[in-house]
């Protein structure tokens, strides 16, 4: 059995999970998981923090050039050291790729797109 994933293996959906603790709520929205990844292999550490309002959890090989509040405007450097990110880290914008004919987003672990 091959380790490659195709756009088969790829689940496209909003998955949200509720955890209730004593103080606190968090829902991870996943905007899409490669099989590979469910079952454990290859996990990367994601990008969180809160957009608008709801906390999120979005896989790296699937969004890029995120941007929080408080970091620099392009061009600029950071003047401080970049901050730990938590799910209370406020999101301002984060990019993603999608084929415009079938909707597909570009999986960067997955060589065949």
């Amino acid at each position: 059995m091959s380790n490659d994933v195709t756009s088969e293996d790829s689940i496209l959906l909003l998955w949200g999970c509720m955890f209730i603790k004593e103080f606190s709520q968090m829902i991870t929205i996943v905007l899409s998981l490669p099989i590979i990844n469910f079952c454990g292999e290859g996990l990367r550490p994601n990008h969180i923090g809160d957009l608008g309002g709801v906390p999120v959890d979005m896989p790296k090989n699937l969004v890029h050039f995120v941007a929080y509040d408080g970091d620099p405007t392009f061009g600029n450097k950071r003047e401080h050291p970049k901050p730990m990110r938590t799910y209370d880290s406020k999101i301002n914008s984060f990019g993603f790729d999608l084929r415009y004919t079938d909707n597909t987003m570009l999986d960067t672990t997955n060589k065949a797109l």
